[in-house]
C-alpha cells in the first residue's frame, strides 16, 4: 500500500515504513507527554500535601536543629513516608528510570529539608530501586545529585544507607566509585563513601 503525494508534475510515494515511523514517533512522544504529566502530578501533590500537613512550631525545632541550615514544614518522617506510599499506590506503574531520577533530582533540588528526603525516600522505594539500578551511569548521578544538592546530614546518611548502599548490593561493579568517593575534595561525598558501607562493614566486607 502506497500513499500518492503530487508536487508539480512530478509524483512521489511514500512507503508505508515512512508512514510506521510517524506512527512510531507519536507514540514516543505521547510517552513523553504522559512523564512529564507524571512528574507534574507527583510534584504538585507533595507540595500541597507538606503545605496542609505542616507543623509551624515543630519547624522551629527543626531548624534550630539543623542550625537553620533549610527552612522546614515541621513534618515528621514517618508522614513523609506514607506520602511517598500514595505516590506509589497511584503513579507506580507509570515509573520509569528516567521519569523517576528527574522527578527525585526536582525534590532534591528543593530547598525545604523534607523535599530533599521525599526525593530520597522516593528513589528508595524497593521498586524504584529495580528501575534505577539499571542506569549504567547510576553512581556518577548519585554523586553529581550529593555535589549539587546535599549539604546536611540527614539528606546524606538517608541517600547513601537507603538508596546507595543497596545498589551496591545489586551491583557489585560499583563499589570502587563510590570508595573512591573518600578522596573527594566534597566532604559530603566523603561522608557518603562512609556510610554507603556501613552495613558492609558490619558484615565484615569493605571494611577497609
Amino acid at each position: 500500500i502506497h500513499t500518492l503525494v503530487r508536487f508539480g508534475s512530478s509524483t512521489t510515494m511514500l512507503s508505508m515504513s515512512i508512514l510506521r515511523s510517524t506512527t512510531i514517533l507519536n507514540l514516543l512522544l505521547t510517552t513523553t507527554r504522559n512523564m512529564s504529566s507524571t512528574q507534574t502530578e507527583v510534584i504538585s501533590f507533595l507540595n500541597a500535601e507538606c503545605e496542609r500537613i505542616q507543623n509551624p512550631s515543630r519547624a522551629v525545632e527543626m531548624g534550630r536543629y539543623f542550625r537553620h541550615l533549610h527552612p522546614f514544614y515541621g513534618i515528621k518522617a514517618g508522614d513523609l513516608r506514607q506520602l511517598i506510599r500514595k505516590v506509589q499506590e497511584e503513579h507506580c506503574s507509570e515509573w520509569t528510570a528516567s521519569s523517576l531520577l528527574d522527578t527525585a533530582e526536582t525534590l532534591l533540588g528543593e530547598e525545604y529539608g523534607e523535599k530533599k528526603m521525599l526525593g530520597v525516600y522516593l528513589l528508595g522505594v524497593p521498586y524504584n530501586l529495580k528501575k534505577i539500578q539499571q542506569v549504567p551511569t547510576i553512581i556518577d548521578i548519585f554523586g553529581g545529585y550529593i555535589e549539587e544538592y546535599v549539604n546536611d546530614w540527614a539528606t546524606c546518611d538517608n541517600l547513601s544507607s537507603q538508596v546507595v548502599r543497596h545498589v551496591l548490593t545489586a551491583k557489585p561493579e560499583h563499589i570502587p566509585k563510590v570508595q573512591a568517593w573518600s578522596t573527594s575534595s566534597n566532604d559530603w561525598k566523603q561522608r557518603a563513601s562512609c556510610v554507603s558501607f556501613l552495613s558492609h562493614a558490619r558484615h565484615g566486607t569493605h571494611n577497609e
